[in-house]
């Protein structure tokens, strides 16, 4: 029998106004984040077809009103994230393999629960806050952790005198009795020592564990983190100092993965003000791709206005999410390259076509491409 899965989301997304994001709890709204739910499905658009069709969909979930308990279950055995296409199909790339349809719908994790609901505070704003798009993001996740406290042992207490007697005799510390210096002693003593050593790599993360964020501050603007500290920046840095590491220096992919977790989408747009995150010409780190390949593409406005996309697959990236917003932002600043070009026309987007048509120019051959695909007039 013909299940109507998509037609209901058409339903919801009739009345919230396309697109629409779906939070953990099936709660629905216009924001990517809830809360301290961040979104977990993304309705880019109407769908033109009412059946969701899907080797793995068994009917075993119950009645076509438990949508999200048949979308866990397709996910479930074909893997999140997965995409959902205008025809109804699945797939796991963003667009389907069989006939390049761009992705109408993606599904990132399971669902705790079986059906959607509208949250309503969005069916109210739903048509002004489309009208006039501006971005606003909830409370994030995250606070600011307090300085970790250290209790030593018996044999930690010797060794932290012996390296006070050191320390006065400005005398080198191997990096465990470093390590024991840094954690018990004093406010005072720990402060001095930290802004007037070079510390060992792996021991720069009792900057972090123990520190304020005024003593941490300091440190960064005369030195970087040792990879192994980075990972604790996202987790353990406030907004100003993170901001200060950035403007002097290069941070790892992994502190922006982390913030896209900790849902702090506001300091990752300040963070393009102050450098851009495509800055490191001589590492494989790619933060333009881990947002986009987050789905937080709408974060990037700075980044594109200020410094663009420095990796030609990044953009091609963009163009595959189908943010149309995020697209015509994009063509505000910069044209494309022939394979860009090419993917922005596969889109299918006749509106996208013509203002790139009408700014740029397409190049010949993706000129007869659009004619041929219909979404440009000859």
């Amino acid at each position: 029998m013909k299940n109507t899965i998509l037609k209901q989301v058409n339903a919801i997304g009739a009345e919230l106004v396309f697109p629409f994001y779906v939070y953990p709890d099936g709660t629905c709204g216009k924001s990517i984040a809830s809360g301290r739910l961040n979104a977990v499905m993304v309705v880019k658009k109407k769908f033109p077809v009412e059946e969701l069709k899907s080797d793995f969909l068994t009917g075993s979930q119950g009645l076509d009103e438990n949508v999200l308990a048949h979308l866990t279950e397709i996910g479930n055995q074909l893997g999140f994230l997965f995409y959902i296409y205008a025809d109804g199909t699945c797939g796991l790339t963003p667009s389907s393999t069989l006939n390049k349809f761009p992705f109408t719908m993606m599904v990132k994790k399971p669902f705790v629960v079986n059906q959607m609901v509208i949250e309503p505070d969005d069916v109210v704003n739903s048509v002004s806050s489309t009208a006039k798009k501006t971005t606003s993001y909830p409370h994030s996740i995250w606070t600011l952790p307090e300085p970790q406290v250290f209790m030593p042992t018996d044999e930690e207490l010797k060794i932290l005198e012996k390296a006070r007697e050191k320390v006065r005799k400005r005398g080198y510390l191997d990096e465990d009795t470093e390590r024991v210096y840094l954690c018990f002693s004093t406010d005072k003593e720990f402060e001095y020592f930290v802004l007037n050593r070079i510390l060992s790599g792996s021991n720069e993360k009792y900057i972090l564990l123990r520190g304020t964020q005024d003593l941490v501050k300091k440190y960064v603007l005369k030195h970087c983190w040792d990879d192994a500290v980075v990972d604790l920046m996202a987790e353990r840095c406030s907004d100003d100092v993170i901001l200060a590491y950035f403007s002097k220096w290069l941070v790892r992919v992994n502190v922006i993965e982390k913030l896209l977790e900790f849902g702090r989408f506001e300091l990752i747009e300040k963070i393009q003000e102050v450098s851009s995150l495509d800055a490191c010409r001589l590492c494989s780190d790619r933060h333009v791709a881990a947002i986009i390949k987050a789905g937080h593409s709408e974060l990037l406005k700075t980044q594109i206005k200020k410094h663009g996309f420095r990796h030609k697959d990044d953009v091609e990236a963009l163009i595959k999410t189908g943010n149309v917003e995020m697209i015509k932002y994009y063509l505000d600043y910069h044209s494309l390259s022939e394979s860009a070009q090419k993917e922005l026309i596969e889109l299918g987007n006749a509106q996208l076509v013509k203002i790139y048509q009408e700014r740029y120019g397409f190049c010949s051959d993706s000129l007869k491409l659009a004619k041929w695909r219909g979404v440009l007039c000859a």
